[in-house]
């Protein structure tokens, strides 16, 4: 009756109260953080395969991460980069997503 649907709306309402709100999709990158120099060669396969790059681009983009702590693999709103980030294997190559704002 009337009382039950009272307390399940109630029970909604505080359900909803309790639910984050959905982050913003912002501009972001994916950066390359890292990888176990011992693994180079599967590093550069892991980049290529996962960005659809070239041999030569993602040697590229390895070669530069020696030294250097973070190289940009893509630019994108957030929520695309999320999706490249989990293509990655953090066994593999250590990547991240870092929005524009804190990339200063």
């Amino acid at each position: 009756g009337i009382r039950e649907t009272a307390i399940a709306s109630l029970m909604v309402v505080e359900t909803m109260k309790r639910l984050k709100e959905p982050e913003p999709d912002v501009k972001s990158k994916l950066v390359l953080v890292g990888y176990d120099n011992k693994h180079k060669l599967e590093a550069v396969k892991e980049v290529k395969e996962k960005l659809g790059l070239g041999l030569k681009e993602a040697k590229d983009i390895v070669d530069e991460c020696v030294g250097r702590t973070m190289v940009v693999l893509s630019t994108g709103l957030k929520s695309k980069m999320d999706v490249l980030f989990n293509r990655f294997d953090p066994s593999i190559v250590q990547v991240k997503v870092i929005d524009d704002k804190e990339w200063l």
